[in-house]
């Protein structure tokens, strides 16, 4: 059995982590809101998510890590300002997740239209992240990584 992380990134509001099993059970949910540190300090900010993703990939014996791509169009229009700070945040995975651990970068718009489409939730994100590696949207992933 393979324990997946998945993130929902983000600098400014709440970054979404869930722990899920290749069979789709959830384990662990965070959302991690950046208590204490100001929206203006990045580096603190990218410490703490380092160190929720430490935690998490130790604790639970991650395998695999999937998030999503930085991309640089959001609603049509291109944001120079939420590349820059997801990136930051994809720069700390590169140097946090052991080489071993495979991290795959998805399109956002993939799983959010099939995911969040149907559904009127109140906490949209944290549905999101939960789902995030759930099939049959993963199923080509899982079969590539077993």
């Amino acid at each position: 059995m393979a324990n997946i992380l998945a993130i929902d990134q983000a600098l400014t509001g709440k970054c979404g982590f869930a722990v899920v099993t290749d069979s789709g059970d959830i384990i662990y949910t965070h959302l991690e809101d950046y208590k204490g540190i100001a929206k203006g300090d990045v580096r603190g900010r990218c410490y703490r998510f380092g160190f929720v993703l430490q935690n998490l990939i130790n604790q639970y014996s991650i395998n695999v890590v999937v998030t999503e791509i930085v991309r640089a169009f959001h609603y049509g229009k291109t944001n120079a300002t939420t590349i820059s700070l997801l990136s930051q945040l994809q720069g700390v995975m590169n140097v946090v997740v052991p080489r071993k651990i495979p991290v795959y970068l998805v399109n956002t718009r993939s799983w959010q239209s099939v995911i969040l489409a149907p559904t009127n939730l109140i906490d949209v994100k944290k549905k999101a992240i939960c789902s995030v590696c759930f099939k049959p949207l993963w199923e080509d992933l899982l079969r590539t990584y077993h």
